[in-house]
C-alpha cells in the first residue's frame, strides 16, 4: 500500500476489498461498435448480471452525447470520446 493512502475513509475500498478477498469481482468487456443503438441491451445486461465493471470499446461516443443518454441506474460512467471513425471507450 502506498504511503499516505487512507483505506479507512471510503466504503468503496472496503466493498471492493471484500469482493476481491472472496473472488467475486465480475468484470466484462464488449466491443459494441456503437453504444447508442444497443443501450437497452447494455442496461439489461448490467442489471441482470450484476457486473461490477463493464468495459466497452468502439462506442462511437462524441462530446455532444450527454452521459444521461447512456446512464444505467446504480452505475457510474467513465468515458473517452471518439477521436476518429471507430473509437470511443466507456466504463460502467
Amino acid at each position: 500500500m502506498q504511503k499516505g493512502t487512507d483505506t479507512n475513509s471510503g466504503s468503496l475500498y472496503k466493498e471492493l476489498k471484500a469482493k476481491i478477498d472472496y473472488k467475486v469481482v465480475k468484470i466484462a468487456h464488449l466491443n459494441v461498435r456503437g453504444i447508442l443503438n444497443k443501450i437497452g441491451e447494455i442496461r439489461l445486461l448490467l442489471l441482470d448480471s450484476k457486473l461490477d465493471v463493464l468495459a466497452m470499446t468502439e462506442t462511437h461516443l462524441k462530446g455532444d452525447i450527454n452521459s444521461s443518454e447512456i446512464s444505467v441506474h446504480g452505475y457510474k460512467i467513465a468515458r473517452l470520446y471518439r477521436t476518429h471513425k471507430s473509437c470511443g471507450r466507456c466504463f460502467y
